[in-house]
């Protein structure tokens, strides 16, 4: 966004919303580049949605949104200590999920 590749930038938050749709910070950033884009209609809609997120998070005791694509690729990028964090919430809500418990295990072997 500050090098205004505004259409590049949608991409890439729209790729984040793709693995993370419950992300509000994500769609707060489609919201401004749709406004600097010059598409009110848009952005109002994307703010929107952020608002209710953050409604929605707030009623669900502050739990953050996190699903097991954002996961790994935070992982990937190398913020590997937020991946791990966000593995373990989902590890909380689906204790059970092999997919989760293999990740657990590579991410352990990986430090």
């Amino acid at each position: 966004m500050q090098a205004q590749q505004f259409q590049q930038a949608e991409t890439l938050v729209r790729e984040v919303l793709e693995f993370a749709p419950s992300e509000a910070r994500a769609w707060d950033m489609l919201a401004a580049l749709r406004e600097l884009q010059g598409d009110a209609d848009e952005a109002a809609r994307c703010h929107g949605k952020a608002e209710k997120l953050r409604t929605w998070e707030t009623a669900s005791f502050k739990q953050p949104p996190a699903s097991i694509h954002l996961a790994k690729l935070l992982w990937q990028q190398g913020d590997h200590d937020t991946a791990r964090a966000m593995l373990a919430v989902l590890m909380m809500r689906q204790p059970d999920d092999e997919r989760l418990q293999a990740l657990r295990k590579a991410w352990a072997s990986e430090g």
